[in-house]
């Protein structure tokens, strides 16, 4: 599962008289991203105020990475003459309660036909995503 952020840390550097982030007010370190963002990079963003301190926030960045999701394409057999039974696939990876309608272009196909000869032929499982990382596997 991609889960949640990681904590979101900092590093301060200028307070005197042993002060740190604690003096200041309102003060926060945050992202927009959340669980469900998609892949990409998003800024991390440090706020607050204090009368006593001069304040200057450098962002950081947080990056959202592809989540791994294996693709296996279901063996299958038919007799010769006759029609290719319902291709099926097993997907091992999906998070946030997805299913294939994510993937762009995705389909399960062979090139076997009613007039095939007899023997073996490959099932393939193809599309392509921006927020998986897709390993196909032939059936």
């Amino acid at each position: 599962m991609r889960g949640s952020n990681p904590a979101l840390t900092y590093t301060a550097d200028g307070f005197v008289l042993g002060h740190d982030a604690s003096v200041l007010d309102d003060f926060a370190v945050a992202t927009a991203a959340t669980e469900s963002s998609d892949v990409g990079s998003y800024a991390i963003a440090a706020d607050g105020s204090s009368s006593n301190d001069d304040l200057t926030f450098v962002d950081g960045s947080l990056s959202v990475n592809p989540a791994a999701l294996t693709i296996t394409a279901h063996d299958h057999s038919r007799l010769y003459g006759a029609s290719n039974p319902a291709l099926t696939y097993t997907a091992d990876g999906f998070v946030l309660g997805h299913d294939a309608s994510v993937l762009d272009d995705f389909a399960v196909a062979t090139a076997a036909t009613e007039s095939s000869d007899v023997g073996s032929y490959a099932i393939a499982a193809d599309g392509s995503s921006s927020n998986y990382e897709l390993t196909l596997v032939d059936g």
